[in-house]
């Protein structure tokens, strides 16, 4: 590995004996970070691929977009991936290192969705996305904790939702 990184735009970025990171050194004037802001930096382009660091363990984890009835992790630690689920309301986690993560995370990112807690036999007005086209609204019913019945199929996911309103029962407020 060499000490000099090229990105592909053809900028290149090295860290100094004391960890601190150049910019572009062949350029005049070069970029100069301390090594607390390259890692904000490093840790916030992460973030925008969806990536969280684990402040306590220094695992990886991301959130995955797979088909399933509660959000699933990925979590890469000691060389080594995991998945974990999302505990349903009432289970705890488990005490291994990974389901610690796991709590952290999902501690740190508590947003559920309104159709996460959709009820049997509740109709929604959703939208969701597909592997090819674009984005198709239908009205669907909630069978189960994680099926909905639309007029075409049925879906066993919750991830490809982007938006979704109930519409029946109506809200009595």
């Amino acid at each position: 590995m060499t000490d000099t990184f090229t990105a592909s735009n053809g900028m290149t970025v090295e860290r100094d004996h004391n960890g601190d990171v150049l910019l572009d050194r062949a350029t005049t004037p070069s970029l100069y970070m301390k090594d607390g802001t390259a890692l904000a930096l490093r840790e916030f382009f992460m973030h925008e691929q969806g990536i969280w660091i684990d402040g306590e363990s220094g695992a990886l984890a991301l959130l995955n977009h797979v088909p399933i009835d509660r959000r699933y992790l990925s979590i890469f630690m000691n060389g080594t991936m995991y998945g974990v689920h999302e505990p349903q309301p009432g289970e705890g986690y488990g005490s291994t290192p990974q389901h610690q993560v796991a709590r952290r995370f999902f501690e740190a990112h508590p947003e559920r969705k309104p159709w996460e807690d959709a009820k049997t036999g509740e109709a929604w007005e959703i939208t969701y996305t597909t592997l090819v086209g674009p984005e198709v609204r239908k009205v669907a019913i909630r069978t189960d904790y994680n099926t909905w019945k639309t007029d075409v199929h049925d879906m066993d996911f919750d991830y490809a939702i982007t938006s979704a309103r109930r519409i029946w029962p109506e809200d009595a407020s």
